[in-house]
């Protein structure tokens, strides 16, 4: 596990266990290689995912497709899965203007 970019913490929900993966610093084409191992390896092991994405100084379309692609893994194999951005006004702009705003609008959004 990439310590340096994920953190993984369990919690319960109406008595289901989740797991939330908290994303930091970095989602680019430097480290989403690394990250989709990461996620890959967790995907099978859980049944519920909560991602936060926090503290961003870079997140790039490579990062947003690969949260895309394990949003729809998830759906995929009957899994629950909810993200939250928690990123900055300007991060946002970006993402809304690349064709992202789904994402924003469907899932929770804060500075």
């Amino acid at each position: 596990m990439s310590a340096q970019y994920i953190k993984t913490e369990h919690y319960v929900d109406n008595n289901l266990p989740v797991l939330k993966i908290i994303i930091e610093n970095e989602l680019s084409l430097n480290n989403v290689e690394q990250v989709k191992k990461d996620l890959e390896l967790l995907l099978p092991e859980n049944e519920s995912f909560h991602i936060v994405i926090q503290n961003m100084e870079t997140l790039d379309l490579a990062g947003m497709q690969l949260l895309f692609a394990f949003e729809k893994s998830a759906k995929n194999t009957n899994k629950s899965f909810k993200i939250d951005f928690l990123i900055k006004e300007e991060l946002k702009k970006i993402l809304k203007n690349s064709g992202f705003a789904y994402f924003l609008e469907n899932y929770k959004s804060q500075n």
